[in-house]
């Protein structure tokens, strides 16, 4: 039986660090046999000089053991964030699917936000998706897309969510009343043409060119909801959007119980 070729092969060269490890590997007892002498090994230290080299493998699972740590700790909270997000909206949807009339949909919907220490929240509609012109009682909930272009340009980017501070020019196209208005999180309402099938259907039998242009019409929002803090620091741009994100896509979904969508699907 052919023994087993060793990585380390022994020559009349200087030594390297890979004939060094290759050595080591090929020696798992090493540091057995020579128990003593690890003691007496030591490694560079950028602040203690140096150490040996037990301190430094102790050191190393330190560092391992936190790091773990850590990692575990940021599931922890992750799983904790998730739960308290979940409840969160959880209580909203079972709320305002509950609501007896537009009005108390709203005052629903601004008393779940008070909970959250909140001073109100702000639905604007795109004239161009729903039917908010007289008859229609609550005019004020339609905004013209165009104006608010400014807004979604500089703000949103590639982004559904701004959180923030808006300059007073934002604020006076979206608020009337801006009073207590110290930071807000600004988010696009889904636009719900994906969600009629008439136009899925038509659009199946589009050109692929037209089918591109009408992808970009369905993916446009249908409008803005905005969460508004007394507090100028409460929104900051690098927190966490999961929960704007599922009231963006759940709230013009109730809407249409009680507004009428237009649809803008090509004929």
């Amino acid at each position: 039986m052919s023994k087993k070729k060793s990585r380390y092969q022994p020559k009349t060269l200087k030594l390297d660090d890979e004939l060094v490890l290759n050595y080591l590997l090929d020696q798992p007892n090493f540091f057995i046999r020579n128990a003593k002498a690890i003691d007496s090994i030591s490694v560079p230290h950028a602040i203690h000089g140096t150490v040996s080299l037990v301190e430094w493998q102790m050191k190393r699972q330190r560092e391992r053991i936190l790091q773990l740590e850590e990692e575990i700790t940021a599931l922890f909270e992750r799983a904790t964030t998730n739960e308290f997000l979940f409840n969160q909206l959880l209580t909203l949807v079972l709320s305002l699917t509950n609501a007896s009339s537009l009005d108390n949909f709203f005052r629903r919907l601004t008393s779940w936000a008070r909970k959250l220490g909140l001073s109100h929240v702000v639905v604007r509609l795109f004239d161009d998706n729903w039917h908010t012109e007289p008859p229609f009682e609550q005019v004020q909930l339609g905004i013209d897309r165009n104006t608010f272009e400014s807004i979604r340009i500089k703000r949103f980017s590639h982004s559904n969510h701004f959180l923030g501070q808006l300059n007073p020019t934002e604020l006076n196209i979206i608020l009337t009343d801006k009073t207590l208005v110290g930071s807000i999180a600004l988010s696009l309402l889904d636009n719900l043409e994906k969600d009629d099938q008439n136009c899925l259907s038509h659009s199946d039998g589009l050109t692929s060119d037209n089918n591109i242009s009408n992808k970009s019409t369905h993916q446009s929002p249908s409008g803005i909801i905005m969460f508004v803090s007394p507090n100028p620091h409460h929104y900051q741009s690098n927190m966490n959007t999961d929960l704007l994100t599922q009231i963006s896509q759940i709230i013009p979904r109730l809407l249409r119980q009680w507004i009428e969508l237009k649809s803008t699907c090509i004929k």
